[in-house]
């Protein structure tokens, strides 16, 4: 990858122009691993601890981790690997497709993003970049989690970004 630029945390920081370069990439974050007190403070957050006060069934574990939970660490995760340039460009999710909870994700498990930029489409306002993610479990074939993200990235200094009759995003 030396022919991106990188930011002063040693990742890669991209203009507008420079971004559909990274299309059939693939880029891998950090290992990282989830303990009790994430678990139990995204249930506190999302009321599953109210809706679910009693044990999980046996056959969970008490050690599985909410598909939700992982799928909500796709945006700082994607934060670790790569930046668009934040001078010049501001990104929003534009939605998922996709997503598919594939292996059960259990506390003190290594996990890592690993994502593959499989489209870079342009729209009027900027563009659409669709990342192909999955959250790789250490030593194991199969993935807890697969998704299709698409993101939105605009030049700063356009108009504000609205919703509505925006038409094809072209992907």
């Amino acid at each position: 990858m030396s022919d991106f630029t990188y930011d002063a945390a040693g990742l890669v920081s991209l203009g507008l122009d420079e971004i559909a370069a990274l299309e059939g990439r693939t880029f891998s974050g950090p290992w990282f691993e989830l303990d009790d007190r994430d678990r139990d403070a995204f249930a506190a957050a999302t009321w599953l601890d109210q809706v679910y006060p009693d044990p999980p069934p046996p056959e969970f574990g008490n050690d599985v981790v909410e598909g939700f939970l992982t799928l909500g660490l796709l945006d700082a995760l994607w934060n670790q690997v790569m930046r668009f340039d934040r001078e010049s460009t501001y990104t929003m999710n534009y939605g998922l497709d996709r997503v598919r909870f594939v292996s059960p994700v259990r506390v003190g498990q290594r996990l890592r993003l690993e994502l593959q930029v499989r489209q870079v489409s342009r729209r009027p306002d900027g563009l659409v970049v669709r990342l192909g993610c999955q959250i790789a479990i250490d030593g194991q074939d199969r993935p807890g989690l697969v998704a299709d993200w698409l993101l939105i990235v605009r030049p700063r200094g356009g108009d504000r970004y609205h919703t509505g009759d925006e038409g094809d995003c072209g992907v």
